[in-house]
């Protein structure tokens, strides 16, 4: 089986499909799978174009939780809005799906929850922190949470930890390590988030890594 592992989609449908055909992921190959380390929305304007993707080819993929996960299925049960579900994006997100920006939280709450989109990140926030393929240990931030910052994490012997949740362009005021294809490789540690956000109203683009792994060679 050949991995294709990505984080950090936030919304960006456009900018992971490129990136995963770039990187040679078929969908019609039965040898392919794809994992995706968490924060599939929020962010960007193509939510529901992604959620699209995703519910076609459900079978073809394989999630981990990421803390963006969890903010989404927070705002669908709490009695108000706080400010970081603004600047998260979690509230964008929301009225991306329900095709309206003239709602009442409740409304917006109701709405979400007769969604599929709402079964997807349950069924992700009740599934697994990480995966391991090989010597490879696959999570959103560590092994253990989905918040901490991952380049400053306890490395695990034997293993190289691939994550994403924190931009790869920062990696190195922490630890020592190199950007290749929008990869961030250091010692025991591979990190994914390239940065596709918003920051102050400006869209900011950049192209995904996709790491893969391939079990039949044992890599």
């Amino acid at each position: 089986m050949r991995y294709f592992i990505v984080s950090d989609i936030h919304s960006f449908y456009t900018e992971f499909r490129k990136a995963i055909y770039k990187a040679g992921f078929r969908l019609n190959n039965p040898e392919h799978k794809l994992v995706i380390l968490g924060d599939l929305f929020d962010r960007g304007k193509e939510s529901v174009e992604l959620f699209r993707f995703l519910k076609r080819n459900d079978n073809k993929i394989v999630y981990v939780c990421g803390n963006h996960e969890e903010l989404f299925l927070e705002l669908t049960d709490k009695p108000f809005v706080q400010t970081h579900d603004f600047t998260n994006g979690t509230v964008s997100t929301f009225l991306q799906f329900a095709g309206t920006g003239d709602i009442t939280l409740p409304m917006l709450q109701s709405n979400i929850k007769k969604q599929l989109v709402y079964r997807l990140i349950k069924r992700i926030v009740s599934g697994p922190r990480s995966i391991e393929i090989g010597n490879y240990i696959l999570c959103h931030s560590t092994p253990f949470d989905t918040w901490g910052n991952p380049y400053q994490q306890n490395r695990i012997q034997g293993k190289t930890i691939v994550f994403g949740h924190w931009d790869i362009h920062d990696g190195n005021k922490y630890t020592d390590g190199e950007i290749r294809d929008n990869i961030f490789y250091g010692d025991g540690l591979i990190g994914l988030d390239s940065g596709c956000y918003i920051k102050n109203n400006q869209i900011h683009k950049n192209k995904m890594g996709v790491f893969i792994i391939d079990d039949s060679k044992g890599n």
